[in-house]
């Protein structure tokens, strides 16, 4: 089952969770836990040290995946980023299968990404060969033939993909890379923690695949169905007298001057490439106005752990 529990910042989700993990540690269950940066792995790891959580080495086994595949094997609980879980392989999918595994992912996975990898030319080559072939339902590729499977050379990264069922052809010639949906299937459980999880990506992919989710959100630290809370109008109503808005002569350098389109991508790069002192200038400006606006400063807190800054 794939729980979503949806809630605006600072509301406890991690608290929420982490009281939960507790709970499934302590009932033998097992624990993956997903977070987006290698910083978050290491606090997972101090925070809950009754769940003895371990961190894939590459050191001890050569690679990441390999590391993760034993740790999970041998019945650990494992922290790891997004990063390396998109790498999970049929190994690793065979081994979550055999243990009783929760899935834990802090924010929304990337499901599906762009595959540039590979040329036209050569993915044309693949598929002319027969080499690669179209499922005609999924449109996934798959590396054909017996005698190709022992195959190590140029495309080895390609076919290893494919073995995973990770490509996804969509017309002739844009390849995208996919999270196995199936993957998600052999958790016992999974939870997603996010906010305004309804229209992201994420759901889309659950819905196009099949998954049905359960939408919770926190009121007060305890769970509630999301439908009967999603109107959140009254709690950011606190907040809009919170929020200063600068408008002054510290802006001018974001003022549109005829055709040039300043704090662009482009404008950024002219200014290093230029050497202007524009950046230094910008800078100045931000830290001048965050002392002006944060320095008298009084907190209050939402929840527990939020905290946000007024002027007085």
């Amino acid at each position: 089952m794939i729980h979503v529990i949806d809630s605006i910042m600072g509301s406890g989700k991690t608290t929420h969770i982490t009281k939960e993990m507790n709970e499934l540690v302590g009932d033998y269950v097992n624990i993956i836990y997903v977070t987006p940066f290698l910083t978050e792995v290491g606090r997972v790891i101090q925070g809950c040290t009754w769940a003895n959580f371990r961190q894939p080495d590459e050191l001890e086994y050569g690679s990441k995946t390999k590391s993760l595949l034993n740790l999970i094997r041998n019945g650990h609980n494992v922290a790891t980023t997004h990063s390396l879980f998109s790498l999970l392989n049929r190994e690793i999918k065979q081994a979550i299968k055999e243990r009783s595994y929760v899935l834990i992912l802090d924010e929304v996975m990337e499901c599906v990404s762009f595959f540039k990898q590979i040329s036209d030319p050569d993915l044309r080559l693949l598929v002319s060969s027969g080499h690669v072939v179209k499922d005609d339902v999924t449109c996934r590729l798959f590396w054909s033939g017996e005698e190709d499977q022992a195959y190590y050379g140029r495309f080895s990264g390609f076919k290893r993909l494919c073995d995973n069922n990770k490509l996804v052809l969509f017309g002739e010639k844009v390849v995208l890379e996919e999270f196995p949906s199936e993957f998600l299937s052999v958790f016992a459980d999974v939870y997603v923690l996010t906010y305004l999880f309804e229209g992201s990506p994420m759901s889309a992919y659950l819905t196009k695949h099949g998954h049905t989710y359960r939408m919770l959100t926190l009121v007060d630290h305890k769970l509630e169905h999301w439908a009967n809370h999603c109107d959140e109008s009254i709690i950011k109503s606190q907040f809009k007298d919170l929020i200063t808005v600068y408008d002054g002569s510290m802006n001018k350098v974001g003022a549109q001057s005829g055709k040039r389109q300043p704090l662009s991508v482009g404008w950024y790069q002219n200014q290093v490439s230029q050497k202007t002192s524009a950046l230094a200038d910008l800078k100045g400006s931000t830290q001048n106005t965050s002392r002006k606006l944060l320095i008298p400063r009084q907190s209050i807190t939402y929840g527990q752990h939020f905290a946000i800054t007024k002027t007085n």
